[in-house]
């Protein structure tokens, strides 16, 4: 995807009203998202990504438990469009993934 900016912004010279240092967790308060409304497709697949994450106290790994993300997206909160739009960004990461690792490499 290359940077999230990029991404998001498409070319257009904004940042959407968030300041250039802000870190994720900085953009993230009481678990609300302090970000405007999404204006593109782009903006609307990483908006539902954020809304994905969660916050702990815990030391972070790079490990994955494909059962507790799974246990994860079958308790998901929110309404009925909520929880298509993340179940659709995991579809969506999970097939890049494996495409990008299952394509042929250019010789």
């Amino acid at each position: 995807m290359g940077r999230v900016a990029d991404f998001m912004l498409q070319g257009r010279n904004t940042r959407l009203g968030i300041r250039k240092d802000a870190t994720l967790a900085s953009l993230c308060r009481e678990g609300q998202w302090l970000i405007p409304q999404a204006r593109s497709e782009n903006q609307v697949a990483v908006l539902a990504f954020l809304m994905s994450i969660s916050f702990t106290e815990e030391e972070d790994t790079n490990e994955r438990n494909w059962n507790e993300s799974l246990q994860q997206m079958q308790s998901l909160g929110g309404d009925r469009i909520r929880k298509r739009l993340l179940l659709l960004s995991w579809q969506a990461v999970i097939y890049w993934i494996w495409s990008e690792r299952n394509s042929p490499t250019s010789p």
